[in-house]
């Protein structure tokens, strides 16, 4: 496998996790709004509790790996810094059912992920 292919794949990877970010947030910052105007059905699929424990590893996971491998390439903290405050306001909210803390997780795994792709891209030369 060639260095260009990797690379392809990491790329591919990295571009899953933020999908997976932003599709947790979104899901934990429109469950209070379908609360009050949608219906039964669609509350009920959204606000199942394993959509959210297979939404959050998932990304958590992914990130996870994509953030350690490119820091180990650059060594700049602030984006593991960022996921790390991101899982925690994740499982916090998971604990506590609290919608607001899993949005504000996968917003801050999200911005993790974009500012580690605006490092990768400045001190990576590959």
């Amino acid at each position: 496998m060639d260095k260009h292919t990797v690379s392809l794949k990491a790329k591919r990877l990295q571009s899953a996790g933020i999908v997976l970010s932003l599709l947790c947030a979104v899901h934990c910052m429109a469950l209070p709004l379908l609360l009050m105007a949608g219906s039964f059905a669609a509350v009920s699929v959204l606000s199942n509790p394993w959509m959210e424990l297979g939404l959050l590893p998932v990304g958590f996971a992914i990130a996870g790996w994509v953030l350690y491998k490119d820091y180990r390439l650059h060594s700049r903290k602030m984006p593991l810094l960022l996921f790390m405050f991101g899982v925690v306001a994740g499982v916090v909210g998971l604990i506590f059912h609290f919608h607001l803390f899993i949005g504000v997780g996968a917003l801050l795994v999200m911005a993790a992920q974009f500012a580690n792709f605006r490092v990768h891209k400045v001190y990576c030369a590959h």
